[in-house]
């Protein structure tokens, strides 16, 4: 059972709300000769994620490393401050949120896609003297990428789907960990 909204397969209208489906824009400056295809995402349905710090690298000592999980498995990784903690992000994981895949191509034919949770606006922590935030929030949870060896689809917006699908399901492998077991 697919956890999209498969009632919207219409890819070149552009929605302005998160309801779910695929959208496909070609944007490009005036006078620039390329057109740069992009694909929004949503699942249909929140999902339950977890945060928390992965082994910090020697190499970045300036910020914390931290994963997102879905069902116990890496989703995605970020680099956040450095004092970075779970309890720091409040309540905001704790419920079941909705994933948001906001893919490109990219030279060489690399897809590069941010992979953002959907906060609503009702759930974002404020102070008690500002008044409460009007808009939903995207959260970057990490950038995915869908090497050109593994693209399996003609169509940007389908490979795309087939993407996002593989990290939602379990057939998803954070492609920096496959790269480096192979050198």
């Amino acid at each position: 059972m697919s956890e999209f909204d498969e009632d919207n397969d219409a890819y070149d209208e552009p929605e302005e709300s998160y309801d779910g489906g695929a959208d496909e824009e070609t944007g490009a400056d005036e006078g620039d000769d390329e057109a740069v295809q992009s694909v929004m995402l949503v699942t249909a349905t929140p999902l339950p994620l977890e945060r928390r710090r992965l082994d910090d690298d020697p190499e970045l000592a300036q910020g914390a490393i931290v994963g997102t999980f879905l069902g116990g498995r890496l989703i995605a990784r970020s680099v956040q401050d450095s004092e970075w903690t779970p309890e720091a992000e409040g309540d905001v994981f704790t419920t079941p949120r909705q994933l948001v895949y906001l893919g490109r191509e990219v030279e060489g034919g690399t897809i590069r896609a941010e992979l953002c949770a959907l906060i609503p606006a009702a759930d974002i922590p404020h102070e008690p003297w500002q008044g409460p935030p009007e808009n939903d929030a995207l959260v970057l949870l990490g950038i995915v990428v869908r090497l050109p060896a593994d693209r399996t689809r003609d169509d940007f917006a389908e490979e795309c789907l087939d993407h996002f699908e593989t990290i939602v399901g379990a057939g998803a492998e954070p492609v920096a960990d496959r790269v480096l077991r192979s050198l």
